[in-house]
C-alpha cells in the first residue's frame, strides 16, 4: 500500500536539489482560532470517549470535524474510545463523507480494536424481569 503523504514527502526533496523552491502546506479546511478552541476539550484528555456515534443525524460537515479530532489524538498516540449502533462500512453515509469516513476509521482501527456485539440492549434488561413479574401474577 503507497501512503500519499509519505509519497509526497519525498518528491520536494528531488525537486530542491533540481534547483526548484518548492513550499508544503498541511491543507485544512477548518480555520484556526476559534474552532481550535472549540476542540481542545476532545484534543487534551489522555482518554476520549465518543458514544453513539451515528445515532442521531450528523451536520453535513460532521466528518471533517471529527477527522479533525481523530486525527490529532492519533497524532498524538491519545487513545479514543467509540461507540456506535452502526456498521463501519455505514459511516461515510452517516457522515455525508466517505472518504473522510475512511480515513477517520483507518487511524482509529490502525491501533485499535473493534468489537461487535449483538443481542438485547442492556438498557431493556429490566423488561425481562417486569414482564416474568407479570406473567407470574396473573
Amino acid at each position: 500500500m503507497v501512503r500519499p503523504t509519505a509519497s509526497l514527502q519525498t518528491c520536494p526533496a528531488r525537486q530542491t536539489r533540481r534547483g526548484f523552491a518548492i513550499s508544503c502546506f498541511t491543507l485544512s479546511p477548518i480555520g484556526l482560532g476559534t474552532l481550535d478552541a472549540a476542540l481542545a476539550p476532545y484534543l487534551l484528555p489522555r482518554v476520549l470517549v465518543l458514544d453513539e456515534i451515528g445515532y442521531l443525524a450528523h451536520a453535513a460537515d460532521a466528518a471533517n470535524v471529527l477527522y479533525r479530532v481523530v486525527n490529532e489524538r492519533y497524532l498524538r498516540q491519545l487513545p479514543i474510545l467509540g461507540t456506535t449502533n452502526k456498521p463501519l462500512a455505514a459511516w461515510g453515509h452517516v457522515l455525508h463523507d466517505g472518504d473522510l469516513a475512511e480515513a477517520i476509521l483507518d487511524r482509529l482501527l490502525e491501533r485499535g480494536t473493534h468489537f461487535e456485539m449483538r443481542g438485547r440492549s442492556y438498557r431493556t434488561r429490566h423488561r425481562k424481569e417486569i414482564e416474568s413479574v407479570e406473567t407470574t401474577e396473573e
